[in-house]
C-alpha cells in the first residue's frame, strides 16, 4: 500500500490530510459521506473502522495491506477487496458531489456528522469542525445570496443542535 500507484486512494488520502478542506471541499465530503456509507453497512462498524484505519489514519498511509489487516482484522487479501470497494464508492461520491452547487454539499457535510461514528471520526482525526463552516463558507461564495443561504442553513444546524443539547 505504500507504494500504491492508484490515483484514487491518494486522491483520498490528500483529502483527509489536507491542512484546508477548502482546497477540494467535494472531496472532503465524498470522504465523510463515504465514511458514513460504510460504517452503516453492518451493525458493528467494522467496514467503517477500516475506512477510518486505511484513509483517515495518517499513520498507517505506509503500512503494508498485510499490517494494515492486522490492524482492521481482516486477511490481507479481503484490505484488498475492501480498498478497492472503498475507492470505488468514493469515486462515485466524488463525483456526484463536484457537481452539486455549495449549498448543497453544505447540508451532506452536517448530515454526515449527524452519523455520531462519522462525527467521532471528524473530531479524532480532523481539525475543521462544524463551528468553522462560516469560515468556509465566507471564503469560497463569491456571491452574496449563495453565502447567506449557507450561512443561514448554518445557523438553523446551529440552533437545533442547541436545542437538542438543552
Amino acid at each position: 500500500m505504500a507504494q500504491s500507484k492508484d490515483p484514487v486512494l491518494k486522491h483520498m488520502r490528500k483529502a483527509a490530510v489536507s491542512k484546508h478542506v477548502y482546497d477540494d471541499f467535494p472531496a472532503f465530503v465524498a470522504m465523510l459521506s463515504s465514511l458514513d456509507y460504510w460504517s452503516k453497512c453492518d451493525n458493528s462498524h467494522a467496514l467503517g473502522h477500516a475506512f477510518v484505519q486505511t484513509f483517515l489514519n495518517p499513520e498507517n498511509f505506509r503500512l503494508s495491506y498485510e499490517k494494515l489487516g492486522e490492524i482492521c482484522h481482516y486477511s490481507e487479501k479481503a484490505m484488498r477487496l475492501h480498498c478497492r470497494k472503498f475507492t470505488e464508492h468514493f469515486s462515485d461520491e466524488y463525483t456526484r458531489f463536484r457537481s452539486l452547487p455549495f449549498p448543497l454539499l453544505i447540508c451532506h457535510y452536517i448530515s454526515c456528522t449527524f452519523n455520531p461514528f462519522t462525527g467521532d471520526a471528524i473530531k479524532s482525526y480532523r481539525l475543521f469542525s462544524f463551528h468553522e463552516l462560516p469560515d468556509l463558507i465566507t471564503e469560497r461564495c463569491a456571491d452574496a445570496a449563495e453565502r447567506d443561504l449557507c450561512l443561514n442553513i448554518y445557523d438553523y444546524f446551529r440552533r437545533l443542535g442547541m436545542k437538542q443539547a438543552i
